[in-house]
């Protein structure tokens, strides 16, 4: 009977080993996953920082192509005003000058007239 007790005993003695092993096992199996899945899981926002970075980039990217677009036609606007003040310009001073020549001749015939007197 003695000896049914001590094997009884040593049995039990290495069921509650055999249960702490298993639990320590799956300890460490619990805690090397949620420590991969703590990797994974930086890894994951690292990759959406990224992303959202190079969306912002993105963003100010197309912004600055938008301020680009509406510059560029800002200037074809003011070229095509300073080419229609220019036109106008030119029209006065060729008006000016034909008159000028006018007067000029009229003046140098009534001096020719003149002068002939």
């Amino acid at each position: 009977l003695e000896s049914v007790r001590v094997e009884l005993a040593r049995v039990r003695e290495e069921k509650e080993e055999a249960k702490r092993e298993y639990h320590e096992r799956a300890e460490d199996m619990a805690t090397k996953h949620l420590e991969a899945m703590g990797r994974k899981q930086e890894e994951h926002e690292q990759e959406l920082e990224a992303n959202r970075q190079a969306w912002e980039r993105a963003e100010e990217e197309l912004k600055a192509l938008g301020n680009a677009r509406e510059a560029e036609r800002e200037a074809v606007e003011r070229t095509q005003r300073h080419e229609e003040a220019l036109r106008e310009v030119q029209e006065r001073n060729h008006e000016e000058r034909a008159r000028l020549e006018s007067e000029w001749k009229e003046a140098a015939k009534r001096e020719e007239e003149r002068f002939k007197e």
